[in-house]
């Protein structure tokens, strides 16, 4: 049995096949690496083709990157070389990693929307009095059930919305409160400058108005100091022409020399020095 089965499987074309599609021989190592590449990748025949070709390479695909740094660098076993295929893979096992991680958030999110937006148990408001609390949830039950519900939506929306309404009208009252506040203070700080202003006014007009009546009063009294000088001058001349009309004797020269004051005065000598 087993020996029919064994000439049956290892013929010459079967062997062949095997060869050919390992790509032993003839050699081709295409036909294996094809199996790596995804339904979008393609795969270079030469290197003349993906050197000139300006596609972006898929980071995933380190393989033909490999490929690439080989055909493009002289040396590959340089040191350069090998730091720089070093790089070129960590980056893209990096990328690779982060892609994963990202498509597991995404999941994550997805999923966690999913569970909030659970069903909602429906109403116990439609259970008949004579039904000992069992409830038969026919088309019409169901859709009664759902029109309370959507309801209950509406009211808890209206609620939020009203709220909201508040709050902005809160705020938008305390704002404007501040204002009028800030308001009445600059008007209180113009006034308050406004009012200094007026009484450093009013004080210079009082000192100018005192130094004009200061200065009237001097001009007045210096218009009314002559005329009496001049007044008891005349007086005290008329008063002396008396005396010298009275004491002169006729005998006398009228050529004698009688001495006066300035104002006017005749100049007497004291007894004493007359005597003398």
């Amino acid at each position: 049995m087993f020996w029919p089965a064994w000439q049956k499987a290892l013929t010459p074309k079967n062997i062949q096949s095997r060869f050919r599609s390992t790509g032993i021989w003839p050699f081709n190592p295409e036909a294996v690496l094809q199996r790596f590449l995804r339904p979008g990748d393609q795969w270079p025949t030469s290197s003349s083709s993906y050197l000139s070709s300006k596609s972006v390479v898929n980071g995933d695909n380190w393989r033909f990157i490999q490929q690439m740094i080989r055909a493009a660098v002289v040396n590959y076993y340089d040191e350069s070389a090998k730091k720089l295929s070093s790089t070129i893979h960590q980056l893209a096992t990096e990328n690779a990693l982060l892609r994963l991680e990202n498509t597991g958030l995404r999941t994550a999110l997805s999923n966690e929307k999913m569970k909030r937006q659970r069903a909602k148990p429906l109403v116990f408001q439609l259970q008949e009095p004579d039904s000992g609390g069992a409830i038969f949830y026919s088309p019409k039950n169901i859709q009664q059930a759902r029109e309370l519900h959507a309801a209950k939506d509406r009211e808890v929306e209206l609620a939020k919305a009203s709220k909201e309404q508040y709050r902005l009208r809160r705020q938008q009252a305390k704002e404007e409160k501040q204002r009028l506040l800030q308001e009445r203070k600059e008007k209180r700080a113009a006034d308050k400058v406004l009012r200094e202003r007026q009484a450093e006014e009013k004080k210079r007009q009082k000192e100018a108005e005192r130094v004009d009546k200061e200065a009237a009063r001097q001009l007045q009294n210096g218009f009314k100091t002559p005329k009496r000088g001049q007044k008891k001058q005349s007086t005290t001349n008329t008063g002396q022409n008396t005396i010298d009309i009275t004491y002169i004797a006729p005998e006398e020269s009228p050529e004698a020399f009688v001495p006066q004051s300035r104002r006017g005065r005749q100049i007497r000598l004291p007894h004493r020095f007359c005597n003398a």
